[in-house]
């Protein structure tokens, strides 16, 4: 007799920058970070990386920039890094 053991994962579509979780990156998202960092704001969603635009592990003044930098700079900037660690998964 085999035994094999399936692991279920989840796979959500999530990417850093994205911090109002409408799955496009604009400048609607620096002012979410903005409304966050300074006045008390809303955490971004589903998780509060999702705010961490240049994948510093923290949310600041330096996500910010590097969404104008992502958005408006020419050439464009380098886009957010894909993956973060969410409790126990990494995405």
């Amino acid at each position: 007799m085999v035994m094999v053991w399936f692991t279920q994962c989840a796979l959500l579509s999530v990417r850093r920058g994205d911090a109002n979780n409408d799955h496009s990156i604009d400048m609607l998202d620096i002012l979410y970070l903005i409304d966050f960092v300074y006045n008390s704001g809303p955490e971004p969603t589903p998780h509060p990386l999702m705010g961490d635009a240049n994948g510093s592990g923290s949310v600041n003044l330096m996500d910010m920039l590097y969404l104008i930098s992502y958005l408006y700079d020419n050439p464009p900037g380098p886009p957010p890094p894909i993956s973060f660690n969410y409790g126990e998964y990494e995405f």
